[in-house]
């Protein structure tokens, strides 16, 4: 800019042909028309090109801040980019968490189904094994089948199978040396193969038939204080790549306690089951000596009770104690003295409040055998009435257990259908009209309208 102002100054006015005069005036000169047309022309282009220069120096500047700027922009966008690829990461990894959790959470849910089972007297060893093979198989999701056989009359039987042809399978009966007898979980391969060697000809190519062919077995025992009673299989098919671990292993080890302490409540169940069973009988039988009246209807009235229970919907475990208490309902009578029960004639007040105190006495009796308190309770109760002027306890209602109830009914239908020394049995027609009327007052109506309808169509005498 300073040489413009030069150029201005100095360099313009004379060649524009002005000249100073001696008091330094400006004086034009002839050829300054011309000269100025083509210096300003001149200046014009200087002017412009100054101009073009500085615009293109500001542009340049401007160009390379922009240039700054985008490449901030882009190593912003770089960041971007990475921390959304990061993001995309965590949320795959937090889709496959999920996801795991979901899986395990399906597992656990599994575990914890079986375990509820394990002390129901009601759900058999088929239904229970059942539902401990398929919780076993979502636990190790790489098996493709499973199967669960068990010991039973020195016979190898399949009772739970995934996979295989199950209706094949359950019909086979192994013998007992053909399997090995194991101890703890165990990985074997190529047991398949093993068949054509270890498996008796007989039942070998229904076997293989049943099965598909696999590569690996885990195999999980089942030991009851130290005894053997079946074994899991769980196969990996031949084509798949899958192998077992030993974490898998240490699973099943664990996961195996759950079906030995289901054998062993079951075979526990069994045995107080026949314990039971044989102190009632003696009961009963005793009873029977002592009472002739009571010969056989202990018997009818625990099959006309279970029959009702079932009616009224009563569960399996239910009916079964309703039975048992049926049978032991009168034990109390041996405290009765035998000149009472066996009298041909009407009882006196003074002997009937004899008769009366034999519900107490069976409860008293009972309720000192380990495991029969609910049986004891049912027994007590017995001639309660439904309007609450029964015994012992003048219980009213609903107050009255459903399976006292029922033995009521049960064991006043054997009373009146009877033979008597002072009475014959009552006619049929008869029986359901005194039901009828005694419906709300001695026995529980609802009950009372099953019995009926039960009695309509079946006849209880042997």
């Amino acid at each position: 800019m300073k040489i413009v102002g030069f150029f201005i100054v100095f360099v313009l006015p004379g060649s524009l042909g002005f000249s100073q005069s001696g008091t330094g005036s400006v004086i034009p000169t002839a050829e300054s028309g011309t000269i100025h047309s083509i210096i300003w022309g001149l200046l014009g282009i200087a002017v412009v090109t100054l101009l073009v220069l500085g615009m293109r120096k500001f542009l340049l500047s401007k160009n390379r801040a922009l240039a700054q700027e985008s490449l901030r922009y882009r190593e912003k966008n770089d960041e971007l980019v990475q921390a959304n690829e990061r993001l995309n990461t965590i949320y795959g990894e937090l889709q496959k968490a999920y996801q795991d959790f979901g899986e395990l959470l399906e597992r656990f849910e599994s575990i914890v189904e079986v375990l509820s089972k394990v002390g129901n007297n009601e759900l058999d060893e088929k239904s229970f094994f059942g539902l401990f093979l398929g919780a076993a198989l979502k636990i190790i999701p790489i098996a493709n089948y499973g199967t669960v056989s068990l010991i039973m009359d020195h016979e190898w039987r399949f009772i739970a199978v995934e996979g295989y042809d199950g209706e094949r399978l359950m019909v086979l009966r192994l013998p007992e040396e053909n399997i090995r007898h194991i101890y703890e979980v165990t990985v074997v391969d190529a047991l398949y193969d093993r068949y054509e060697r270890d498996i008796d000809e007989s039942v070998r190519d229904p076997l293989k038939e049943a099965v598909k062919p696999f590569k690996q077995s885990l195999l999980t025992p089942f030991i009851v204080d130290g005894k053997f009673y079946g074994t899991m299989a769980l196969d990996i098919a031949r084509e798949n790549e899958a192998t077992f671990t030993d974490g898998m292993k240490k699973v099943m080890t664990a996961f195996s306690k759950i079906a030995s302490a289901f054998l062993a409540f079951k075979r526990q169940s069994v045995s107080q089951g026949k314990f039971q069973k044989n102190i009632i009988l003696s009961l009963v039988r005793a009873l029977e000596y002592y009472d002739r009246y009571t010969r056989g209807h202990s018997e009818r009235v625990a099959r006309i009770a279970s029959l009702l229970a079932e009616a009224a919907g009563l569960d399996r475990e239910s009916i079964r104690k309703i039975y048992w208490a049926s049978l032991v309902h009168d034990v109390g009578k041996i405290y009765v003295p035998q000149l009472i029960l066996n009298k041909a004639g009407k009882l006196t007040e003074e002997e009937f409040e004899e008769i009366r105190k034999h519900p107490g006495k069976s409860y008293e009796i009972i309720k000192e055998t380990e495991g029969m308190d609910e049986i004891a309770q049912m027994v007590r109760h017995h001639h309660e009435r439904w309007d609450g002027t029964g015994y012992p306890d003048r219980f009213i209602a609903e107050e009255i257990p459903i399976s006292s109830r029922i033995i009521t009914i049960a064991d006043a239908y054997d009373a009146m259908t009877s033979e008597r020394p002072y009475r014959k049995s009552i006619r049929k027609a008869s029986v359901i009209e005194e039901f009828r009327r005694t419906s709300g007052t001695q026995f529980d109506p609802r009950l009372t309208n099953l019995f009926i309808g039960i009695i309509s169509r079946t006849d209880f005498q042997e």
